[in-house]
C-alpha cells in the first residue's frame, strides 16, 4: 500500500500561531489592543532581558509626580499674603493721614480773625463771633475767639503774648462791648499753676476743666480781663474764695492788667483842668449788690475797682477786672442759656 500522501494544509499559519485567510480573502483592519502595563508585568518582562538587574531598578525606583503643596510651601504663600496686606494697609493709612492734614492746614488757613470788614458768623452759643478755634472747655460765646497756646511759656513769657494779643485787638479799633475769648491751651489746674497761685488746693477741686478766659472793652475805651469758671461744688469754692482774698490782687494783677496803648483823640475845645485829687482808701474786698448779684470788690488805695467776683447760680465763678464786664458776662450766661 502506498503510504497516504501528507495532507496539504491551505491555512496559512503565521508564526504567532494564528490563522490567515486565504490569498484574496478580504480581511478588516485589526485594531491593536490597548496594552495594559502593571508592575508585575513589567518586572516580569523584565526578568526575560539580559539587563535584567538594571532594569528591576528602574522600575522599583521610578519616580512618582506629588501635585499637593507641601507644607512649608502653604506657609511661605500665606506668609506672602499676610505681607502685602499689611504693605496695602500701610498705603492706605498714610494717604488718609497726609490728606486729612493737607485738609485741616487749607482750613486753617482761611480763617481771618477779627477782621472788621468780615461777616460774622453764629457760634454755637447763639452769639455772633468770627471764632479762630472754639476751645472745648470753654463756657462762655464771646463775639470772638482767639487760640493763644502759652502751655510751653512760663509766666512772663506767657504774660507778654497777652499783652500783645491786647495791642493788636487795640490796634484793630474794636467797639467798646466787645468781648473776646482768648483759648490759652491750658487746662484748668494747669492756669492755675502757670500764674503760681497762692490759694488753697481746695479751691482747683471745687472748679471744673471748663473755663474761659479774655478780655472785654468797657465804654471808657479800656480792656477788662476776666475768668469765668464752672462749679463742681459752690460751698468749697466760696469758702476757698475768701481765704484767697489776699493774695488775689498780686495774683492776678499782672493777668489782668491792661497795658495796652490807645489812639487818643484830642478835643480841641476841651479845657484842660487838673485832676481832682481824692482822699486815699484802705484798699481790700468789700461786699457790693450788683444786678441782684452779691459780689465781693476790690479797691486799690485811690478808690478805683480793680477785680470783682461772684456766683451766678451756684453755677459759675465770674472774676473780672471791673464791674461793667462782670455785668455783661452775667447778663451774657443767663441769656445766651449756657446755665447747664
Amino acid at each position: 500500500m502506498e503510504p497516504n500522501p501528507p495532507l496539504q494544509n491551505n491555512s496559512h499559519t503565521n508564526f504567532t500561531g494564528g490563522m490567515k485567510p486565504p490569498p484574496g480573502t478580504p480581511t478588516e483592519a485589526v485594531q491593536p489592543k490597548a496594552s495594559i502595563h502593571t508592575l508585575e508585568g513589567d518586572i516580569f518582562t523584565a526578568m526575560k532581558d539580559d539587563n535584567y538587574d538594571n532594569n528591576i531598578v528602574k522600575i522599583v525606583t521610578k519616580p512618582t509626580t506629588n501635585n499637593k503643596s507641601s507644607p512649608e510651601n502653604e506657609e511661605g504663600i500665606s506668609f506672602t499674603r499676610k505681607i502685602t496686606l499689611a504693605a496695602i494697609i500701610l498705603v492706605v493709612l498714610t494717604l488718609v493721614t497726609v490728606g486729612y492734614f493737607w485738609i485741616a492746614g487749607r482750613t486753617g488757613a482761611n480763617n481771618n480773625p477779627l477782621d472788621p470788614n468780615a461777616t460774622t458768623t453764629p457760634n454755637t452759643s447763639g452769639s455772633t463771633s468770627t471764632p479762630i478755634t472754639t476751645p472745648t472747655t470753654s463756657v462762655l460765646g464771646a463775639e470772638a475767639i482767639i487760640q493763644l497756646n502759652i502751655q510751653n511759656l512760663n509766666k512772663a513769657e506767657g504774660i507778654e503774648k497777652i499783652r500783645q494779643i491786647q495791642q493788636d485787638l487795640r490796634d484793630k479799633q474794636i467797639a467798646q462791648g466787645t468781648t473776646v475769648e482768648l483759648n490759652l491751651g491750658l487746662s484748668m489746674p494747669e492756669l492755675f499753676a502757670k500764674n503760681q497761685y497762692s490759694g488753697d488746693e481746695g479751691l482747683i477741686r471745687a472748679l471744673t476743666n471748663n473755663y474761659s478766659f479774655g478780655v472785654y472793652n468797657n465804654n471808657k475805651n479800656s480792656f477788662e480781663s476776666f475768668l469765668v469758671f464752672k462749679l463742681s461744688s459752690p460751698d468749697l469754692a466760696l469758702s476757698n474764695m475768701l481765704g484767697w482774698e489776699y493774695y488775689l490782687p498780686s495774683d492776678l494783677d499782672d493777668l489782668f492788667k491792661d497795658t495796652s496803648k490807645a489812639a487818643k483823640v484830642i478835643d480841641p475845645n476841651a479845657t484842660s483842668t487838673p485832676p481832682t485829687p481824692t482822699p486815699p482808701v484802705q484798699p481790700g474786698f468789700k461786699d457790693r449788690v450788683l444786678r441782684n448779684t452779691d459780689t465781693r470788690v476790690y479797691t486799690d488805695a485811690t478808690g478805683a475797682i480793680q477785680f470783682v467776683y461772684g456766683f451766678i447760680n451756684k453755677d459759675y465763678l465770674i472774676i473780672s477786672g471791673g464791674v461793667e464786664s462782670f455785668i455783661n458776662i452775667k447778663t451774657r450766661l443767663l441769656n445766651d442759656n449756657t446755665l447747664r
